[in-house]
């Protein structure tokens, strides 16, 4: 049987030094949502759930190149760390790979003319 993280844990920042900032964001929305959620008194269940639904709230939109990278950090460290389930992230890795194809690629860098 699979293990997940009690509802009660908090995500330590600090375990990684240097996050994608759109993933510290999501860090800090599920650790704020814990807290509240605690201070609430709510069972260890309903304190996850509030804290999945704040870090995926937190999650960049897929707007733009810059966001649609952090979209993907967030999936992917939601994944590791079992805050979004596999089945989700396939959905949602697809999504990414969507608004990347309407972004287009990036344009190259010119060459300057020799003098």
């Amino acid at each position: 049987m699979k293990k997940t993280a009690p509802a009660t844990t908090t995500l330590d920042p600090t375990s990684y030094p240097e996050h994608h900032p759109a993933v510290q964001s999501c860090i800090d929305a599920w650790n704020d949502s814990m807290e509240e959620s605690k201070a609430k008194q709510l069972e260890d269940y309903q304190c996850r759930r509030n804290a999945i639904v704040a870090y995926r709230e937190a999650m960049p939109d897929l707007a733009g190149r810059e966001n649609i990278q952090g979209f993907i950090a967030c999936v992917t460290y939601g994944l590791v760390i079992e805050i979004i389930y596999a089945h989700d992230a396939t959905k949602l890795f697809y999504a990414a790979q969507v608004a990347i194809g309407a972004v287009g690629r990036e344009p190259k860098e010119q060459k300057k003319p020799a003098a």
